[in-house]
């Protein structure tokens, strides 16, 4: 972790974490009717190794000038992370993924502006992940199955006057289907979408 001459800011991170007897989801079958249902029990050791990684620059101190009252930063944040059942004697969970760890998830943005004003733009990526401990792709009642890789964009924007401040923004930006969970129960079971495109404003009086 550390910063060069206010410019650039740096931060990394290795991590390694062992759990023992980890309690996980899969899926079990009704035997008299025949139709599955997630199941959350103890599943085995479970290990997980990553990275995590952030960069932030101010181009307009490299570029133009450090002493002007205005900035043009970019910045990203990458996480990588390795998460598997490592000792269990069930086949079934042996060596699989564990459950609800994205590997791989990517923030970046944009911001632009001075002390009066900013607007900000934020990328953010997911990549696919399981939701139980079989690492099912694909079940009827879609209460365990795939998290489809998705991204999102934000925009936002703030302007500040004396004692106004004045702060809009957009969420999902370009109004992405997407999920981030699956539920077994109310309001499922199933997918449980994320929000579509939606906008906010805020003013904040400074007495």
């Amino acid at each position: 972790r550390g910063e060069i001459k206010n410019l650039i800011y740096f931060d990394a991170s290795l991590f390694y974490l062992y759990y023992n007897d980890r309690i996980g989801t899969t899926i079990e079958t009704d035997t008299n009717l025949y139709n599955t249902y997630q199941y959350r029990t103890n599943i085995s050791e479970s290990r997980t190794y990553g990275l995590e990684a952030m960069i932030e620059t101010d181009w307009w101190k490299i570029i133009v000038d450090q002493k002007e009252n205005k900035k043009l930063t970019t910045f990203i944040n990458f996480a990588y992370n390795n998460a598997k059942y490592i000792s269990s004697n069930e086949p079934a969970f042996y060596g699989k993924y564990v459950e609800l760890v994205p590997p791989i998830i990517i923030k970046s943005g944009l911001s632009i502006g001075t002390d009066v004003f900013s607007i900000t733009y934020q990328y953010s990526y997911t990549k696919e992940h399981f939701t139980d401990a079989t690492n099912s792709t694909f079940q009827t009642n879609a209460v365990v199955g795939l998290i489809p890789s998705y991204t999102t964009m934000d925009l936002s924007g703030k302007i500040s006057i004396k004692k106004l401040k004045l702060e809009v923004g957009v969420n999902n930006l370009t109004n992405e289907s997407y999920f981030t969970r699956r539920a077994i129960a109310y309001p499922g079971p199933g997918i449980l979408p994320s929000p579509p495109r939606n906008y906010y404003i805020g003013l904040q009086i400074v007495i």
